[in-house]
């Protein structure tokens, strides 16, 4: 833990001299060095948790919204369902952890090497460990559980069936998503560094660069760039590329794929070279959680939001601390004066297939660049600084770290519209990044009883989406009403006095003949909600507590019938849905189960 606290320290370091050089010195003659050991993982310890060759739907590092993918997505095999999944080294079963969203219902198990590997997604569990989680749930009261448990209670031996592959949590598709983590830091490292086979014989695929160009430490000006392809080598379509600024940088769209995977897989690793020399290079082989959001410094978040296309960007941001850089020079910034440079990219899978490209980059004569227009600031936010703004009625608190680069903030506002508390106020816009969370307080412009105050809370959508997300909050003492989000957007202060709504779906009532296997039931609220604000539920049957469990992404709670839990007849089942406003909804029926 030393260790990793000094190199943390010394990557910090490094990245604010950075700042302060990086356009002070053509990149031949400074360069800073994340100080990164090869490490040398164990490779026949982990066997593979499935028993057919694996076949990828997601990998190691793959870029995501506001995270790098922590593990390997692992498809089903063609035609099956509900595949087993098999420890991959001995241990014990050291966590648990049952939810609607993330990895639904999850395994951890511990080895004795200092790692654990992680199992989620899975549809069930070996029979003595669900008696043993539902007991847990009957006994709390609660469908959503976190155990922590001893080396005694659940052991299990290499190979050994622990589960069964599903699509429970966050998953739109049977897999299994699987991780190996250092058991004491909890670092995710790449599962496929371990010697776990992966059929990959092809390189990555380049799908387009992007060119930014520079006036002091400002992008000023980028472009898209689309690439001609001859086996692994990439080429453009002119033999010189052209740029206004002295200070130029690339991003790549680039995607991987293996034997039986859809082709759209993260790359492992990039490496740009200018003139032989190496200037950048980006390695997917471990990621800590707390720097996981630094992935919305490490793409071009922009456009991602404008077009869905995720491009990594081969140069740093001044607040990007990601530790998955080395050989970092000018943060990646190349310098182009009176001679051509010639750029090299590779682009590399953890197979070691790589794809080429070659770029003779030259300035264009007399090139000027303060024709270049600059946004109009309203406020200037240094991303290493707090900020306190107040405007008209909203005030905005941003810590120092939130923002990855000095940022020319807007904000605007409509008039109050019905149904609000407070005019809409448009902060910034969506395509800019927050690294951590801000605190927004809107003071109310419209008249509020004492009985509606616990019905108010801080509306979001972007940019002018329809979808409202019910961020909650609560009211200081100086009348503001505040809340804290890690994202830019449009906030308005509303009032919610419609309770949810609950919808039975495939069942029978009283008067039907046949039995259900299951009950479940649809719940929704007028507002997206999630986290503090998600809908809470209980259920019984004639006055005693059931299970519902609950698929978020469905909205759906259900009950899969079990005689030990709820003999067979008529029963008076009760659920109750209440919001985070305190609105109540209600479902009674006498059902036949």
């Amino acid at each position: 833990m030393k260790h990793y606290f000094l190199r943390n320290t010394m990557n910090y370091l490094l990245g604010v001299m950075a700042i302060f050089v990086s356009f002070q010195t053509p990149v031949h003659v400074l360069t800073l060095h994340a100080t990164s050991i090869p490490k040398i993982y164990p490779k026949n310890y982990f066997q593979s948790p499935v028993a057919d060759d694996i076949r990828l739907s997601g990998s190691f590092g793959e870029l995501r919204p506001n995270h790098f993918h922590a593990g390997i997505d692992i498809r089903r095999k063609e035609g099956g369902t509900n595949e087993p999944v098999f420890a991959s080294a001995d241990g014990y079963i050291g966590r648990i952890k049952i939810q609607g969203g993330g990895y639904g219902q999850a395994i951890y198990i511990k080895h004795p090497n200092g790692y654990t590997t992680v199992y989620g997604h899975l549809e069930k569990f070996t029979p003595a460990v669900q008696k043993f989680v539902r007991d847990k749930q009957y006994s709390d009261k609660k469908f959503e559980q976190d155990i922590s448990l001893d080396s005694a209670q659940f052991k299990v031996r290499k190979g050994e069936q622990i589960a069964n592959m599903g699509n429970r949590g966050n998953s739109f598709g049977e897999h299994l998503h699987f991780e190996i983590r250092e058991t004491v830091s909890e670092k995710t490292i790449n599962p496929l560094l371990f010697g776990i086979k992966l059929n990959d014989n092809s390189a990555p695929n380049l799908n387009g660069i992007k060119v930014y160009e520079f006036e002091k430490e400002d992008v000023v000006n980028e472009r898209s760039i689309s690439l001609k392809k001859s086996g692994n080598n990439y080429s453009l379509a002119v033999d010189t590329l052209e740029v206004l600024s002295d200070k130029i940088a690339f991003g790549v769209n680039a995607t991987d794929g293996s034997e039986g995977s859809n082709g759209h897989n993260g790359i492992y690793n990039l490496r740009v070279f200018a003139d032989s020399q190496l200037i950048y290079k980006f390695t997917a082989e471990a990621i800590a959680f707390s720097e996981s959001r630094f992935v919305n410094a490490h793409m071009d978040y922009e456009e991602h939001a404008t077009t869905n296309r995720y491009y990594h960007r081969a140069f740093l941001l001044p607040g990007n601390f990601l530790n998955m850089y080395d050989s970092v020079v000018n943060r990646g910034i190349l310098t182009v004066l009176e001679k051509p440079v010639t750029v090299n990219m590779e682009v590399g899978d953890v197979n070691g297939n790589i794809a080429h490209l070659k770029i003779i980059l030259k300035r264009k004569p007399n090139a000027v660049t303060t024709n270049f227009s600059k946004p109009i600031a309203q406020y200037l936010l240094p991303f290493n600084e707090g900020s306190l703004i107040n405007f008209n009625n909203v005030q905005l608190q941003y810590p120092a770290g939130c923002l990855y680069q000095n940022l020319n903030l807007r904000l605007g506002s409509t008039e109050t519209e019905n149904g609000q508390l407070s005019p809409t106020y448009q902060i910034q816009n969506t395509r800019t990044p927050l690294h951590t969370d801000f605190e927004i307080a809107i003071q109310p412009t419209a008249s509020l009883p004492d009985s509606m105050r616990g019905k108010v809370f801080m509306a979001y959508c972007k940019n002018n989406d329809s979808k409202i997300s019910n961020l909650g909050g609560s009211f200081r003492s100086d009348g503001f009403f505040s809340c804290k989000n890690d994202e830019f957007g449009n906030y308005c202060l509303k009032y919610d006095t419609t309770a949810p709504s609950i919808r039975l779906q495939n069942t029978k009532s009283k008067g039907h003949k046949s039995k259900p296997t299951k009950l479940a039931f649809i719940i929704k609220d007028n507002f997206y909600a999630c986290g503090e604000t998600a809908l809470k539920y209980t259920a019984t049957a004639d006055d005693q507590f059931f299970l519902l469990e609950f698929d978020a992404k469905n909205n759906l709670l259900f009950y899969n019938l079990d005689e030990n839990r709820i003999p067979s007849g008529e029963h008076r089942v009760v659920i109750t849905v209440t919001d985070f406003s305190g609105n109540v909804a209600t479902f009674r029926e006498t059902m036949l189960f």
